[in-house]
């Protein structure tokens, strides 16, 4: 008998099990740090996030798109993640702001601290590598751009509780699959997703100073500003790029 289909086999079997792996990881430990508070916040990602980067070695690099890696791609990801990030918190701002759920101010009252770390550090990084880095990166191998993005953006937002949540972190799941297949990098999309993140923080220190609307006017200040900086970064990093490749 044959040993070639049984190798073929545990090539393509091997992939999809890394690519589920911090998922399940991350869905065990979040039903085990379940009555704590801070445990159930940063633990559940803080294990994706290792699983992820342990199993990355199991999924294979992002098909060659033609296009050689060049030493300033980081940095214009890091002006692409601020534009697109810029846009689509500013976006989910205005929503919040709109409706009256008040689901946000909730997180007032926990730890601060903690709440930073797991929503502008933990969860963009650790969702990043393990659903671009991962699971779309897989996809790739034998799908298209767009399907994969698409497949990647429902699991990503099947992740995640109640209609509006679902339907923001589906949308937010094809940009950042986009972002990911531009620069063929995390970087974007972790600072994308990082800002993206960081608006219901705000929305409920807002919310919880009704009368006080200073905290609004900075973060529209802060907004333009990071939206300044990603323009001025990712001209920058541009002109770079094609001083670089006309000496070569």
């Amino acid at each position: 008998m044959s040993t070639a289909p049984l190798r073929a086999g545990n090539r393509t079997a091997a992939p999809a099990m890394a690519m589920m792996c911090p998922l399940i990881a991350h869905r065990l430990v979040f039903h085990l740090s379940e009555g704590h508070a801070i445990a159930a916040r940063l633990l559940p990602h803080m294990t994706m996030l290792a699983t992820a980067l342990m199993a990355s070695r199991f999924v294979p690099l992002m098909p060659n798109n033609g296009t050689a890696r060049q030493p300033l791609q980081r940095s214009l990801g890091v002006a692409t993640g601020m534009l697109f990030g810029a846009f689509i918190a500013a976006a989910n701002l205005l929503v919040m702001l709109a409706t009256s759920d008040d689901a946000a101010q909730g997180t007032v009252g926990l730890h601060v601290t903690t709440i930073v770390v797991q929503v502008t550090l933990l969860s963009p990084l650790a969702e990043e590598v393990a659903f671009r880095g991962l699971i779309y990166r897989g996809l790739r191998q034998g799908l298209g751009p767009l399907t994969a993005a698409l497949i990647s953006a429902v699991i990503f937002a099947l992740l995640h509780k109640g209609l509006g949540q679902t339907l923001w972190a589906f949308f937010l799941g094809g940009i950042l699959a986009f972002l990911y297949e531009q620069t063929r990098s995390l970087t974007a999309p972790v600072v994308a997703h990082a800002l993206f993140n960081a608006v219901p923080v705000g929305v409920a220190v807002i919310r919880s100073r009704p009368t006080d609307f200073s905290p609004i006017w900075l973060a529209i200040a802060l907004l333009a500003v990071v939206f300044a900086l990603a323009a001025r970064g990712a001209t920058e990093a541009l002109t770079g790029q094609r001083q670089h490749e006309s000496q070569h």
